[in-house]
């Protein structure tokens, strides 16, 4: 009886040092996933980035996701990788920052190919692939999302030999941006601020297409904060920018509230001469006259483009 005990023993001992012969022989072929990421040239960003590339040592700077087989989905979204993970950046060198996927993924083992869709900022709503539909990211605007969207559909499988290819990144912006300035012509008193800019009546609920990259828009609307200072900024005739931005739907039109020295402008028509073109941003200069507000626009930062000026009577 002991003999047959030691002999099971044995055995027991024997399954499990082949075990972990076979976790140590797949970790050493397990090949990880490393991307690369940027902004597309000529382009900044308010809430995520400055510049072409992504800040250093930022937590949860994108999101990305995976399909694996081969070919890239285009009717059963299913055959997910991996979904929704997060990808942090690291310590910039030589004038670059890196960027890694905060839990590690690795290429298959069986020779597939992987797909990949990259998205920032991480989304309100996040509802995965089904046979027929494919992910959605949705959000909740609010003017301080700057909604950007990357692919690599080429297919990247593990390679036994030679350098492993990865996944690059360039990332567009799905939302215009907008800046202001404050202006006054002689018929404006001196000394007067500007507390307060409001964007009125604009869609506030996006839903992105994480393989089209095309992003759709709810019915629903909401007014956007655009600057609220109590100490205001001051309205001369050589103008004064005002602080910070604010990114929504684009679209060639909007309007505005404009609060200054305790005077509610209300209902300005902001008309911008390119459709208010996604990725591009927008100086919108508000000249104050006696009788009202007369804006112009011109397109700065991401894009450069053509102005608008719109005069506050």
């Amino acid at each position: 009886m002991k003999q047959i005990i030691l002999f099971i023993s044995y055995i027991l001992l024997l399954a499990c040092c082949s075990k972990d012969v076979d976790i140590q022989k797949n970790r050493a072929i397990s090949v990880p996933i490393v991307p690369g990421a940027g902004i597309r040239m000529a382009e900044t960003a308010k809430a995520a980035v400055e510049g072409t590339q992504f800040p250093a040592n930022k937590q949860d700077v994108f999101r990305l996701c995976a399909y694996s087989g081969a070919s890239a989905p285009s009717s059963d979204y299913q055959n997910t990788y991996f979904a929704e993970e997060r990808v942090d950046s690291g310590t910039e060198s030589e004038g670059k920052v890196p960027v890694r996927l905060a839990e590690a993924q690795y290429y298959p083992t069986n020779g597939d190919k992987v797909y990949f869709y990259a998205y920032a900022p991480n989304a309100t709503i996040f509802t995965e692939g089904t046979a027929t539909v494919p992910p959605k990211a949705g959000y909740t605007i609010t003017g301080q999302e700057d909604v950007m969207y990357a692919m690599h559909t080429g297919g990247i499988a593990k390679v036994s030999d030679g350098v492993q290819p990865q996944p690059e990144f360039t990332f567009i912006h799905l939302l215009k941006q907008v800046r202001f300035k404050v202006a006054k012509d002689a018929s404006f008193p001196e000394g007067k601020k500007v507390t307060g800019i409001s964007i009125k009546g604009t869609t506030s609920v996006a839903v992105l297409d994480v393989i089209t990259g095309e992003l759709s828009w709810d019915a629903a609307t909401g007014d956007l904060d655009a600057y609220s200072d109590g100490t205001g900024t001051e309205i001369t005739a050589e103008g004064n920018e005002i602080p910070g931005n604010v990114m929504f739907a684009p679209g060639g039109e909007f309007i505005i509230d404009v609060v200054a020295d305790g005077v509610t402008y209300s209902g300005v028509t902001i008309t911008l001469a390119d459709a208010g073109v996604a990725g591009h941003s927008y100086l919108v200069t508000l000249t104050f006259k006696r009788y009202g507000i007369d804006p112009t626009a011109s397109i700065t930062e991401w894009v450069v483009g053509t102005a608008v000026n719109r005069d506050i009577l």
